[in-house]
């Protein structure tokens, strides 16, 4: 099952569990933590792939494509909040990236798994949880290597697809529309999702705006017609079927859950 959330995150802070996440390549503002508590799972972030096992994790800088693949059922925790909760680390997350973005299970600071169960308050107040992100993000960057960030990677054509389809997925959009405003050719956009991203236009769009669907579903009264339509979809059969094909249940049945 393919676990597909929303990239133009609303929200500053989330976190949420998964039992077997895969996802096309993607890029979002916010700060990535990737927990593995049981299993496996492969990441691809920055190009480097690494398959991460029980006990490591990752850390994805803000901006930075990433992707993930599982095979079998793990356990999984992942950690996403904006850098203006850790203003003390704000610059350096936005203008640096790690050399290598895994850390191994020896690596990662007990006071890492002591702030992340303290995040899992759901009742945690701003200050607090802003005080365990910034302990959590002080022992691994203890832990990391990183350097600044490329200018150059700007205008590297795979960043700037997921940056603007991560900017426009709710609207209308077709890869016409996508080769006029990156001043490339459809050609070049389609080579770039078949080799670099690894699905279709559609089925990428589809999986974004599915997972902005799904937030809505899990967090306000909207119903699941609403939150197809706002989520971008014009076609309540085509987000029928994108959403039962990503998440194994209906919309309603997702919702009631």
């Amino acid at each position: 099952m393919m676990i597909a959330f929303f990239e133009r995150r609303e929200r500053q802070f989330d976190m949420f569990h998964s039992t077997r996440m895969t996802f096309f390549s993607h890029i979002h503002g916010h700060m990535e933590l990737v927990f593995v508590f049981d299993g496996e799972i492969e990441m691809t972030i920055d190009g480097i792939t690494k398959t991460l096992k029980k006990g490591e994790m990752a850390a994805v800088f803000p901006n930075t494509a990433h992707s993930y693949r599982s095979e079998n059922k793990n356990a999984v925790t992942v950690v996403i909040f904006h850098g203006d909760l850790v203003p003390e680390y704000a610059h350096r997350l936005a203008h640096e990236r790690p050399t290598m973005a895994f850390l191994s299970a020896h690596a990662i600071h007990s006071d890492v798994y002591s702030a992340l169960e303290n995040l899992k308050e759901t009742t945690l107040s701003e200050p607090l949880r802003k005080a365990y992100l910034s302990v959590m993000m002080g022992r691994i960057l203890e832990s990391l290597k990183t350097e600044k960030r490329p200018a150059a990677q700007k205008e590297d054509l795979l960043y700037r697809l997921l940056t603007y389809l991560e900017e426009n997925y709710r609207q209308p959009i077709s890869l016409e529309t996508l080769a006029s405003a990156l001043q490339v050719s459809r050609y070049r956009i389609s080579r770039c999702f078949t080799g670099q991203i690894g699905c279709t236009f559609n089925d990428y769009v589809n999986g974004l705006r599915v997972g902005f669907a799904a937030d809505l579903l899990r967090n306000t009264g909207l119903s699941a017609s609403q939150s197809g339509f706002e989520a971008g979809f014009d076609s309540l059969s085509t987000f029928y079927r994108a959403f039962k094909q990503r998440y194994g249940l209906s919309p309603k049945a997702y919702k009631a859950g």
